[in-house]
């Protein structure tokens, strides 16, 4: 397989996937201290810690060639709920109540439209961009990315 930049034809090229999986690095680290202190009336003190750490580091080249990512629906259905429930609680009978209903009403439909629209994109959308992602290349030399087809 023969692949070369479609911009300056050159063929030191890598794959968006081998891009960002050398790209980035993760990082685990635990540490433990202990620490001893004298009082002004002679007693001593002893204690201790520990503590871990977990993270990501990601050089340029890994965070421009990172694969897309669905669309987050959680953050949306709890907004939807949040909206949702003064509509599903009891109104005193008011306009006031009425009023409040009827725009929490309103916000909870949009909300579920953008719901639905979130979970369509995830199923019909988001696999076609991944797979657009996993047949990309970069070019070294002039930092193209075009997508390659056999």
């Amino acid at each position: 397989m023969n692949l070369q930049c479609t911009q300056c034809n050159s063929d030191n090229v890598t794959s968006l996937s081998v891009l960002f999986d050398q790209g980035t690095t993760h990082v685990q680290t635990k540490s433990t201290s202990v620490g001893v202190g004298l009082g002004s009336n002679g007693s001593v003190g002893i204690g201790g810690a520990t503590g871990t750490t977990h993270g990501t580091h990601q050089n340029v080249s890994a965070q421009k060639a990172a694969p897309p990512s669905p669309k987050n629906v959680a953050g949306w259905i709890g907004t939807t709920i949040l909206a949702a429930l003064p509509v599903l609680g009891i109104f005193e009978g008011t306009l006031k109540g009425f009023i409040s209903g009827l725009i929490f009403g309103v916000i909870t439909y949009f909300c579920i439209k953008k719901v639905r629209s979130l979970i369509e994109y995830n199923k019909t959308e988001f696999p076609l961009e991944y797979a657009r992602w996993q047949r990309s290349f970069s070019c070294m030399r002039c930092g193209n990315v075009f997508e390659f087809s056999r």
